[in-house]
């Protein structure tokens, strides 16, 4: 399991500016406005990796980043990879486009 979370990990840190870009990208496969649910989180992995991963590999991967929880808040998520350094050029938040 921390195989997969450090693979997502970095697929999302080298593709996003910021950890609230990788969020809105996230958040678009969907039309929660409050955050994104697993569906959403599941086609964006297979966006961004495309049949890396079966559906019980990203429900795991889920599960371990939202404690269980139905809905992927931005807090949370922005919470979860903090610590990460992102160096990706997509910027889809509007602070990043006024960079």
């Amino acid at each position: 399991m921390r195989i997969y979370l450090a693979e997502i990990e970095e697929i999302v840190s080298t593709n996003f500016a910021s950890p609230s870009d990788a969020f809105i990208y996230f958040s678009k496969f969907g039309p929660q406005t409050s955050g994104f649910d697993f569906e959403c989180f599941s086609k964006g992995i297979d966006s961004l990796l495309p049949n890396r991963f079966g559906e019980s590999e990203i429900r795991q991967i889920w599960n371990t980043l939202t404690g269980g929880s139905s809905l992927m808040t931005k807090g949370a998520f922005v919470n979860y990879f903090n610590n990460t350094l992102f160096d990706g050029t997509l910027s889809l938040s509007k602070r990043s486009l006024l960079r």
